[in-house]
């Protein structure tokens, strides 16, 4: 056996490896820092898209929270008109009596149906 060239072969083969497990430390500096990087940008992103959607989501029910309250304040009015207009069907005009007994007590003196 040649040992000087085995001992060169070795010497070269131990600066090989060396340089090579620099070179993946390296280069997995850079891309654990890109990657880093990638993934602060997309929770960003998520973030963003979810304040977007929750702004887009309050706009929406505020819509139709006011068109309800629309709606509500609309059938209300309807109903105090109703309400309105059958009070001044039923109220008894000038000149007339009403005939209405709503107890016992608001019997005519006559009446003895109720008694």
């Amino acid at each position: 056996m040649d040992s000087p060239l085995l001992g060169w072969y070795s010497v070269g083969c131990f600066i090989f490896t060396v340089v090579f497990l620099g070179s993946l430390l390296i280069s997995g500096k850079f891309a654990n820092k890109l990657k880093r990087q990638h993934e602060f940008y997309i929770e960003k992103i998520a973030e963003k898209r979810a304040e977007e959607n929750e702004k887009s989501t309050k706009k929406e029910q505020a819509e139709k929270h006011a068109e309800k309250m629309a709606a509500q304040a609309k059938k209300a009015l309807e109903k105090k008109r109703e309400a309105e207009a059958a009070k001044a069907q039923t109220t008894a005009g000038p000149g007339m009596i009403q005939q209405f007994v709503a107890n016992i007590q608001d019997a005519p003196q006559g009446d003895n149906r109720l008694l």
